[in-house]
């Protein structure tokens, strides 16, 4: 006896597997200095020569040049569109010391306490 439902679900399943592959490989990340942002366009670029037109989504006011960021951006239409940019203090402290004075036992017991 053959199992027609089984085959389909099966097909189902392994294409749901691949469109959520297809997707995940679509995002990238990216990491540099901001060399230049071109406001009226809505791009930036960084020290590494890679462009990003900024998603809707994405806030301009934010950006400097010079600041190291971390990029997240989806390739679209020959463009890398940019869906989040983290500046490297934002993104884990990428690089930085913390600082002096917040290390230690200390910072981790309860306000009030004094041991």
């Amino acid at each position: 006896m053959k199992d027609p439902i089984g085959k389909k679900l099966f097909g189902a399943m392994v294409g749901v597997a691949l469109l959520a592959s297809a997707g995940a490989a679509s995002a990238d990340e990216a990491s540099g200095t901001i060399q230049s942002i071109d406001a009226a366009k809505r791009t930036i670029t960084l020290d590494s020569g890679k462009n990003f037109k900024l998603d809707p989504a994405v806030t301009l006011a934010n950006l400097r040049m010079g600041t190291k960021v971390t990029v997240s951006y989806e390739a679209k239409g020959g463009q890398n569109i940019a869906t989040k940019v983290v500046a490297a203090s934002a993104a884990g402290g990428m690089g930085s010391n913390p600082p002096a004075g917040n290390t230690g036992p200390a910072m981790r017991e309860a306000p009030g306490t004094n041991k």
